[in-house]
C-alpha cells in the first residue's frame, strides 16, 4: 500500500513519503536540518546540509552522513535523554516550488560503530574522508509538503570542496582530538559526541569558555563520567553513548543474540531448578519401604 494521505488542502501530509517525493529527494543538492533542547530556554539549531550525504533508506527511514564542524548541536539535541526531535527539510530552487519536509526521531551513529551496509550507502570518498563523525538516522512519522511559491529561484553551480580539502590534509587522530575541543558540547552545555571519539574515548574530558561556546580537552587526574556516558558541562547531566548499532550495542558490547542467549539458559537453568523440587517433593510424600 502507498502513503496515506493526512490532508486534502494546498498543504499535504502523509505518513510516510511518497513516490514522487522520493525523486524529488534524489536531485536536490541541499537540505536542511532542525533540532531543538528540550529545555524552555535551550537554543533550536537550523544546520544546512551539502554534498552527496543523504539517503532515503526505505519509505518511514532516511539517514545522512555527517561531517565534522565547530559545532554538534544535531547530535547533543539528539542524545538528550527523552529528546530526538528531528525535521529534514528540501526546498525547491528549480522547476515547480516544493517544500518537503521530513518530521521523526533521530539517533546518532557514531563512525566507528557504522556497520558495512550502512556506509554502502554513501559515497565512498565521504566515507573515507577523516571528517566524517557520525551518520544521523531517523524514523520518519509524518511527511509534508506545501507550496513553496515565494521561494526564490536559484542556479546551481558547483560544490564547495574547502571542507573536503581541509579534512584531506588531517589524520583520524588529528580529527579526534578536533572533535573533542570542539564538538564535547552544545552551546547550551549538554554533552555531545565529541566525548566518544575512538581515541580519546574513556578519558575524562573537561569544558572551558572560548566566546560564547563551550569547548571540551582531556584532563589527565579528573574523574571520568561512568562507562558509556558523556557529561554536561555543571556535571549535571549524562547522556548514554549512541547504542545498538548493527546488532551490537555500542556502550556494553553484548549483541541482542548474546543477550537472547543468556535470557534462555538462565530459562532453562529456573525450569530444571523447579523439576528437582518438585520431584523433592513426590520423593518425600512416597511411602519407604
Amino acid at each position: 500500500p502507498g502513503p496515506t494521505l493526512k490532508s486534502k488542502q494546498m498543504g499535504k501530509a502523509y505518513d510516510s513519503v511518497p513516490d514522487r517525493q522520493a525523486e524529488f529527494i534524489k536531485k536536490q543538492k541541499i537540505f536542511f536540518v532542525g533540532t531543538a533542547n528540550l529545555s524552555a530556554d535551550g537554543h533550536v539549531n537550523v544546520s544546512p546540509k551539502g554534498h552527496d550525504c543523504f539517503t532515503l533508506i526505505d519509505k518511514n527511514t532516511c539517514a545522512y552522513l555527517d561531517l565534522s564542524g565547530s559545532g554538534a548541536e544535531t547530535a547533543a539535541h539528539l542524545m538528550q535523554e527523552g529528546n530526538g526531535r528531528i525535521t529534514i527539510m528540501f526546498c525547491a530552487f528549480e522547476g515547480s516550488p516544493n517544500i518537503l519536509r521530513l518530521y521523526g526521531k533521530g539517533k546518532i551513529v557514531l563512525r566507528q560503530d557504522a556497520d558495512k551496509d550502512l556506509l554502502d550507502r554513501f559515497p565512498e570518498d565521504l566515507v573515507k574522508d577523516p571528517g566524517f563523525r557520525a551518520i544521523v538516522m531517523i524514523d520518519i512519522h509524518r511527511v509534508s509538503i506545501s507550496c513553496g511559491y515565494a521561494v526564490p529561484f536559484f542556479d546551481y553551480k558547483e560544490e564547495r570542496n574547502v571542507l573536503k580539502k581541509h579534512f584531506a590534509k588531517k589524520k583520524l587522530e588529528d580529527m579526534d582530538q578536533y572533535r573533542v575541543k570542539k564538538n564535547s558540547f552544545s552551546i547550551d552545555g549538554e554533552p555531545s559526541l565529541g566525548q566518544f571519539q575512538e581515541t580519546c574515548e574513556g578519558q575524562p574530558i573537561e569544558a572551558y569558555d572560548a566566546k560564547g561556546y563551550h569547548w571540551g580537552r582531556i584532563a589527565p587526574g579528573k574523574k571520568a563520567p561512568p562507562k558509556g556516558y558523556a557529561v554536561s558541562v555543571d556535571g549535571k547531566t549524562l547522556a548514554r553513548r549512541p547504542g545498538l548499532v548493527g546488532g551490537k550495542d555500542a556502550s556494553t558490547g553484548w549483541t541482542p543474540f548474546m543477550i537472547l542467549g543468556i535470557v534462555l539458559a538462565l530459562s532453562l537453568a529456573i525450569a530444571a531448578l523447579m523439576r528437582g523440587v518438585e520431584e523433592s517433593v513426590v520423593g518425600l510424600e512416597e511411602p519407604s519401604e
